[in-house]
């Protein structure tokens, strides 16, 4: 067990250190450009904590009834486009580089899928034991009325997983890649850091363990140069704490019923 755990966490970290070490003496160019990545991660960062909440309300976008479902539906559909839009552009016209050297490979995506069913395996355990949990059930749904209808639930859905691929393009591709010919393979616990301060408002064993999923994902990014294990990995655990929180509230039952 003890030699298993060392080979995924402390020699796979050595294997990553000797293939993308830190650039000793980084040209100016290429020192101003990191800075820039860091601003630009910086800015998203904190219009998704002040503005795209209120964004709902500042526009007078106020339907009478389920306000607080519309209001979390508007808010997946702005962060995803904060988390994707200015890093992308960043990418595009001031890096100079493809989007598709930021994560978004398709090679080699069926030989790692027994590394993504792993994490899922490993992660949905612990969504089902705390599921029924006071905390876990006042949390999720993060849209309170989701399981009114299936048009609501369906919306809703398609709105979280949406907000998933665009925030792992943004931590685990633009966070990871931008940096990362600079400072090597540092830009992981980088990264893994404001990804923690992400989760301190959910549940503590949720927040607990977005460090270890910000390490191994990132890790997993840059090893394999793709972001999907992200995605799929984020979007099966939200949709399963979802599904599972509104299967304890009996509103999966009321609609799977007659």
């Amino acid at each position: 067990m003890l030699v298993w755990l060392r080979t995924l966490t402390l020699d796979a970290w050595s294997e990553l250190l000797r293939a993308n070490p830190p650039d000793a003496e980084p040209s100016p160019s290429d020192t101003y450009k990191v800075l820039g990545v860091y601003l630009v991660a910086g800015l998203v960062l904190w219009f998704n904590k002040f503005f795209s909440w209120n964004s709902f309300g500042m526009l007078g976008l106020a339907p009478p009834e389920y306000t607080g479902y519309w209001n979390r539906v508007w808010w997946a559909c702005v962060v995803s486009t904060s988390y994707f839009v200015p890093g992308a552009l960043y990418v595009k016209l001031v890096l100079k580089h493809r989007l598709r050297d930021y994560g978004f490979r398709l090679d080699g995506l069926l030989s790692h899928l027994p590394l993504y069913f792993f994490f899922f395996g490993v992660v949905f355990p612990f969504v089902v034991v705390l599921s029924g949990t006071d905390h876990f059930l006042r949390a999720y749904p993060l849209a309170k009325a989701a399981g009114a209808t299936w048009t609501m639930l369906i919306i809703w859905e398609l709105a979280y997983a949406l907000q998933f691929v665009t925030l792992e393009f943004f931590f685990r591709g633009f966070m990871i890649f931008g940096p990362r010919k600079t400072l090597g393979v540092w830009v992981v616990p980088i990264m893994a850091m404001p990804y923690l301060m992400l989760h301190f408002q959910k549940p503590p064993l949720e927040a607990v363990g977005s460090i270890i999923a910000g390490m191994a994902l990132g890790m997993v990014a840059l090893h394999t140069r793709s972001i999907y294990a992200g995605m799929m990995i984020h979007i099966a655990v939200a949709w399963s704490m979802d599904l599972l929180a509104l299967y304890h509230k009996g509103d999966l039952m009321r609609l799977l019923g007659p």
